[in-house]
């Protein structure tokens, strides 16, 4: 009974208006709030799943090239891989960079020659 009285009672009235009008606003601003912090979820991980797509792609492309290498060079005679310093059975490694003893990249060759007085002239035994 007393719920219906404050209800019809215009100051209480005018209090129970402003507290649905603050309280839609609270609803609104929080939601707001939620869609943003769900939209950035969002966003990185579309950037995060389309970086792992591109670099996928990268290295789809780089294993492709690879393999075009290793064909050209598989089609050549023993006569011609010797000339060029291969043995057949360094191709793969020889494309791919990798010293076929340990598998470790071989290293740049110096874009100058060594000069003879960096060369040691006595090897440790």
């Amino acid at each position: 009974m007393m719920d219906h009285l404050m209800t019809s009672d215009p100051r209480y009235r005018a209090y129970i208006d402003r507290a649905h009008r603050l309280r839609a606003r609270a609803f609104r601003t929080e939601t707001r709030r939620g869609v943003r912090a769900v939209t950035g979820v969002v966003r990185w991980a579309i950037s995060f799943v389309l970086s792992r797509l591109r670099r996928a792609a990268e290295r789809y492309g780089e294993w492709r090239r690879h393999e075009a290498a290793i064909g050209q060079l598989r089609g050549l005679s023993d006569s011609a891989l010797k000339d060029i310093g291969l043995h057949r059975s360094q191709i793969r490694s020889a494309v791919l960079g990798l010293n076929q003893e340990d598998r470790r990249p071989i290293p740049a060759a110096p874009s100058q020659e060594v000069p003879a007085e960096a060369i040691p002239t006595r090897l440790a035994a």
